[in-house]
């Protein structure tokens, strides 16, 4: 792309959003309105009804044309560099803004750059589940603070800290291990939650986990990114109700958090990360790209990661590599084949037995037009009688939801979706 980064004072692929540089931290940041005196509170940008203008492939392409022609006329670094800031963009990019001489030599890369911003989409379930999931977490378990402040009404007691990392760690033998990581300490092993540990807590166990334990007003702007994240992570598409049933979760989530959270005061403007006001451009995402499923960056990255250990030779690294990839294809095309077709001989030749395909045994499919659309895997244990702060948390979820009947007794089936 050659973007300047997050250290410029434009962070965004779809707009020009600019953002406040802070002294005391050496990094830019991103409130609604400019906190720092002799602004006169400034406008930047609006969560509902934003005005500010988008970019287009064609805007893309001046301000990286602009950027080398300074550099070409040798103006000074100085001037270059507040011209990327401005911009965001360092120059001429092949899948992004080319040059002419790059346009003449490859013609057939065009759609994408009529495509501008969208060539490049946000991943995601990057955004929501290695970013604003885990700083929120941060906040309320008071693992990181404002000016040293541990009074704030979001956050938690440490004792109540603890207890909800021992109840998310409880909840092991829920999560079958075919199907993801187990649950860990949220409190004890929450810098190295991976990503499949943030989706189950967003998903699953933290409406319940935090349930009566933050105030109201801070579990409504939990719950509301927890609603959007139901229908952006799940492999179909959305309709036009769920379009906009996502759209004023986010915006109602963005705004609360500015409202409530930063609260407009200068003193906490570095918790007006970059990531907060990137989740307004996720619908508008959707839209021109299609499901965030089928453009999220995991795929990729564990290819990449698979072909770095493919390379043997450094002499003859791209050779080497492509050979590897060639037997590697070959090795799952064969192996599948045999698994599929001659399953019998399969089976004498390498001694192993393939899975039966579809679910495993006693799993229950959910239609869409029933429920959820899901398959309940086989449960690991009996059922077993919710009691104490389980039962009390569980029923304050289903308070909160606007549920129509919670009943006195609740049944805890080991199962998963």
């Amino acid at each position: 792309m050659n973007a300047k980064g997050v250290n410029s004072y434009v962070y965004n692929r779809l707009r020009i959003l600019e953002g406040v540089y802070d002294a005391a931290s050496s990094h830019v940041y991103y409130p609604p309105r400019d906190p720092t005196p002799g602004r006169a509170n400034r406008k930047l940008f609006a969560v509902h009804n934003c005005t500010v203008p988008r970019r287009t492939a064609v805007s893309i392409a001046e301000d990286a044309a602009t950027v080398e022609n300074a550099r070409a006329e040798g103006r000074t670094v100085a001037y270059q560099t507040s011209l990327e800031q401005k911009s965001e963009i360092k120059g001429y990019s092949l899948f992004f803004a080319p040059s002419p001489a790059m346009r003449s030599a490859y013609p057939y890369l065009k759609d994408l750059w009529d495509m501008g911003p969208t060539a490049a989409p946000y991943g995601t379930m990057h955004l929501a589940l290695l970013n604003v999931v885990p700083h929120l977490w941060k906040l309320c378990s008071g693992k990181k603070l404002v000016k040293k402040n541990n009074d704030e009404a979001y956050i938690m007691p440490k004792s109540t800290v603890a207890l909800v990392g021992r109840e998310l760690r409880g909840a092991r033998r829920t999560v079958p291990r075919a199907q993801a990581r187990s649950p860990r300490s949220i409190d004890v092993h929450h810098k190295s939650f991976k990503t499949a540990d943030c989706l189950h807590f967003v998903l699953c166990s933290g409406e319940v986990l935090i349930a009566g334990r933050i105030p109201r007003e801070f579990y409504d702007l939990f719950m509301a990114l927890c609603r959007a994240c139901r229908l952006l992570f799940r492999p179909r598409g959305l309709s036009e109700e769920e379009f906009k049933a996502v759209d004023d979760d986010i915006k109602y989530f963005v705004a609360k958090y500015y409202t409530k959270v930063y609260r407009g005061s200068i003193e906490r403007l570095p918790l007006c990360l970059s990531t907060i006001a990137t989740l307004l451009d996720v619908v508008p995402l959707l839209r021109a790209c299609g499901p965030a499923w089928v453009w999220w960056q995991f795929p990729m990255e564990r290819k990449i990661g698979a072909l770095g250990k493919l390379i043997r030779s450094h002499s003859r690294p791209h050779a080497n590599l492509e050979a590897d990839v060639a037997r590697r294809c070959k090795a799952e095309i064969i192996t599948s084949f045999g698994e599929k077709y001659p399953r019998k001989v399969w089976a004498e030749a390498t001694g192993k037995h393939p899975e039966a395909p579809g679910l495993p045994r006693g799993s229950l499919k959910v239609p869409e037009t029933v429920g959820p659309d899901c398959a309940l895997l086989p449960r690991r244990t009996a059922a077993v009688m919710l009691c104490g702060a389980e039962l009390a948390s569980m029923q304050a979820v289903l308070v909160q939801e606007k549920a129509e009947e919670v009943p006195p007794n609740l049944l805890a089936i080991l199962l998963q979706n």
